[in-house]
């Protein structure tokens, strides 16, 4: 699930998207909700489900939103729930910015996350 914040409005868009057979993203769902706190994800995904037949998420990636995280831990018992390798590299560079300057960090730093 990615989220966005650029629409007028500054509300947040949650769009539900996965991997189709040929390796290509699919955006299947998508919805405005007003902030981040559990409640919201709550009825996101409440609604989420009910749009899928019921249908719970093997993987769920996410930002590291700590109260998505609660609420999926609650909503979706059985899914894998992975952190986007787009934000830990980015939140590496804010808080181990010297070691990624290291010959060879980097390349060992990414093949532990891919």
């Amino acid at each position: 699930m990615l989220q966005y914040r650029t629409n007028k409005y500054d509300m947040i868009c949650a769009q539900f998207v996965r991997m189709n057979h040929h390796e290509m993203n699919v955006m299947f769902g998508s919805d405005f909700v007003m902030n981040e706190n559990v409640e919201s994800f709550i009825w996101l995904f409440k609604t989420f489900l009910k749009a899928m037949g019921g249908k719970h998420l093997a993987v769920v990636m996410i930002y590291q939103a700590f109260s998505m995280a609660a609420t999926i831990k609650v909503m979706f018992l059985l899914a894998h729930h992975r952190l986007c390798c787009w934000y830990i590299i980015e939140n590496s560079r804010k808080h181990i910015g010297a070691l990624r300057t290291s010959e060879g960090f980097t390349k060992i730093f990414n093949r532990v996350l891919m």
